[in-house]
């Protein structure tokens, strides 16, 4: 039953996309992002007091956003990996299975930071 509630509020399509190193054969290497499955979800501002935050990175102001993303459980995925949402590139900061049933993974994301 819980699945079925839990459905009802998965209205957003995210990708997964996991990092691979590539030689560029002068001893360094560049990264590129693979695209590894895309699942709905339900994305929320992680605290709308802290959803959206500005700080100043050099200079320059730095809008980061935070957000709380609820998923059916997966037991592939790490925090070295990004979230595709709305064209918007997330940093993984957390993952958690809040009943530890493995039937739903809360994810919370980071916009604005260096991958």
């Amino acid at each position: 039953m819980k699945k079925d509630i839990l459905a009802s509020r998965l209205t957003s399509r995210i990708s997964f996309r996991n990092p691979v190193r590539t030689s560029d054969f002068a001893g360094g290497f560049t990264v590129s992002w693979v695209n590894i499955g895309t699942v709905w979800a339900e994305v929320l501002p992680y605290s709308p007091a802290q959803a959206s935050k500005e700080i100043m990175e050099n200079g320059k102001i730095n809008n980061k956003k935070k957000y709380k993303i609820t998923i059916r459980y997966k037991d592939n995925l790490t925090q070295s990996m990004s979230i595709c949402y709305q064209d918007e590139m997330l940093n993984i900061r957390s993952l958690s299975d809040p009943t530890g049933r493995k039937e739903q993974l809360d994810i919370i994301a980071e916009s604005g930071v260096a991958l």
